[in-house]
């Protein structure tokens, strides 16, 4: 019976985890600024301004990872996300006093295809 259970809670976890990758493939698919086919959504991430992504065909983003789209940021085909990947678009001017600082300074993220970026 307990094998049985188990069984049943494997098929369970299995059916709902492809589940929950397709619907947010899908979910982010719609709200990126563009997105090539077969994008794979590991898990939860967080994207600050959305419509400045674009991602080509078969980009993998993995769980955690924080996308901050101020400017535009460019995933190529085949680009993987690993867990917890962190991309900034905007910084602040380091040559003016910390005083001056005021203002973002937002430049565009381009990730040519086949790479693959990881933390450690």
């Amino acid at each position: 019976m307990i094998q049985m259970l188990i069984a049943l809670e494997r098929l369970f976890l299995r059916v709902w985890n492809g589940f929950a990758l397709r619907w947010r493939s899908r979910y982010w698919s719609h709200h990126f600024g563009a997105c090539g086919t077969s994008l794979a959504v590991g898990g939860p991430l967080t994207v600050k301004w959305p419509e400045h992504v674009r991602a080509g065909t078969g980009v993998l983003i993995a769980e955690g990872v924080y996308l901050n789209a101020r400017a535009t940021i460019q995933l190529d085909d085949h680009v993987r996300l690993s867990s917890f990947v962190r991309i900034n678009t905007g910084t602040l001017d380091v040559q003016t006093p910390p005083e001056a600082r005021s203002a973002h300074i937002d430049k565009p993220v381009h990730i040519e295809k086949y790479a693959w970026l990881a933390t450690g």
